[in-house]
């Protein structure tokens, strides 16, 4: 049996890493998690990796700008809980 996070924080700031690849991986797995995508690059790139996150099928949360604070944490957990709450 495998078990699954609900929640997947993602930093894109790694290097050596093929986000790309780890996002076909989800997918393949069929993950159902919600992914927050956290990294200090642009703007437009940011948008392209949830694009590709979305088109993919995954179920993308949004997006934290590093460095993280708390309350942009928080904001975003209340954000998703209150979706997942409402089924929406």
């Amino acid at each position: 049996r495998k078990l699954w996070p609900e929640i997947i924080f993602l930093s894109l700031d790694t290097p050596d890493v093929d986000h790309s690849e780890l996002f076909n991986y989800l997918v393949e797995q069929q993950s159902q998690a919600t992914i927050f995508l956290l990294s200090n690059m642009d703007e437009d790139k940011l948008a392209n990796f949830e694009k590709i996150g979305q088109e993919s099928g995954l179920k993308m949360g949004g997006i934290l700008r590093k460095p993280i604070n708390v309350d942009s944490v928080n904001a975003k957990l209340q954000f998703w809980d209150s979706k997942v709450t409402t089924g929406l």
